[in-house]
This record gives C-alpha cells, structure tokens and sequence, in this order.
C-alpha cells in the first residue's frame, strides 16, 4: 500500500493588539501606529515617526513623508487626540521635521509643537536635535507653557545592531503643576533578524 503525502501549509492570522499606558509626560502622547504598539519608546528605531523620541533618526532618513495620526478612548476618561508629522530630508544637509499633538479634552488638554533637525555624520553615526513647546490648556484655571530642547544620537554597530540614544531638558526647573519636573533619558537598542522581524529593548528615565 502506497500512502501519499501531500505538504499542507497553514497559515495563522493572530490579531495583534497594543496595549501601552500613558502619563502626563511630554513623551506619552499621540506617536504614530508603529511606535504606539512599542508603548511610545523608539530611541534606536528607524522610522519617520520615532524622530519625536530620538532627532537623530533624522539623519537616516531618505525620503519625504507626512503622517497623520488619532486616537480615542472610547473606555474610562473619552480622552483623545490627533498628531501631525511631517519629515522633509536633504541628501547633502540632513533632514528638518515637524510635528503638531492635540491630546485630551476640549476643557482640557495638551498641546505640543516641535521641530526637529539630524543628520549623518558618517554612514553609521547621526547626531540631532529638536525643541518643542507644550501647552497645557485648563479652562477651569491658567494655561501654561514650557519649551524643551532634545539631543539624541544613533549608531550602527552593524548591519542588524543599532543603538540609539536621546535627553530631553525642560527649560524649567518645574512648570504645569510639577508634572515635567525632570530631564528624561531614553536608551534603546535594536537587533533586525531580518526585513520583517526585529527585536527591540528600551529603558527610560523620567
């Protein structure tokens, strides 16, 4: 008796669900689809998006892109908002960037404007910098405002290992209540299996 066995191939679809939680820190808000499912982090992350975490990212950049993002919680607070991001690169003088949030409630909310520039200083290194300027808008009390200036760099130690790193520093010592009280520090690192498949690990500071 022959037996014929035919190859079967399955394919699973899993639905991927994020789950990321947010403070009232001036780096968990409204970040784009990609960096949103690593819960905000992106420090040694190649992406149009991650720039907002880490300018250096700026100097990897090759071409144009505008991104427009939003969200709504439709469980606990109603809380929502909307991003706008846009990367505008340079062959020879690196790359500018600018992005605009809108995050909370209408009686309540976050608003934050930023500008960004980074560049390659060798085919593995970038430096960057940006500034940003947050709103903090209560109608039930006085709206405030703070400025924060973000140095980041990133390196290839090889072709699948990058590391990447950023500071961000309020102008102020304390301002919006005490919520942005501190420099914050992030620090990443990001092994590339292949074009699809990467592994990613990253601590910050606050």
């Amino acid at each position: 008796m022959i037996i014929q066995v035919k190859n079967i191939i399955l394919i699973f679809v899993t639905p991927f669900i994020a789950i990321h939680a947010y403070s009232q820190s001036y780096f968990n808000q409204i970040k784009g689809a990609r960096l949103n499912a690593l819960g905000n982090q992106g420090a040694a992350v190649k992406e149009s998006e991650s720039w907002i975490i880490n300018p250096s990212t700026l100097g990897f950049e090759s071409s144009a892109s505008i991104n427009i993002s939003g969200e709504s919680r439709f469980i606990g607070t109603g809380i929502g908002g909307t991003s706008f991001n846009a990367v505008l690169p340079s062959k020879n003088s690196g790359s500018i960037a600018l992005d605009m949030e809108f995050y909370g409630l209408p009686e309540y909310q976050q608003q934050g404007y930023k500008l960004g520039y980074g560049r390659l200083l060798s085919k593995k290194l970038s430096l960057g910098s940006s500034i940003q300027l947050i709103r903090f808008i209560n109608t039930f009390t006085e709206s405030k405002s703070l400025p924060i200036v973000s140095i980041g760099s990133m390196y290839d130690l090889s072709q699948q290992l990058t590391i990447g790193g950023a500071i961000s520093l309020p102008f102020a010592p304390t301002a919006l209540n005490g919520q942005f009280s501190y420099p914050s520090f992030n620090l990443g690192i990001r092994y590339a299996v292949s074009d699809l498949v990467s592994f990613y690990s990253e601590t910050s500071k606050e």
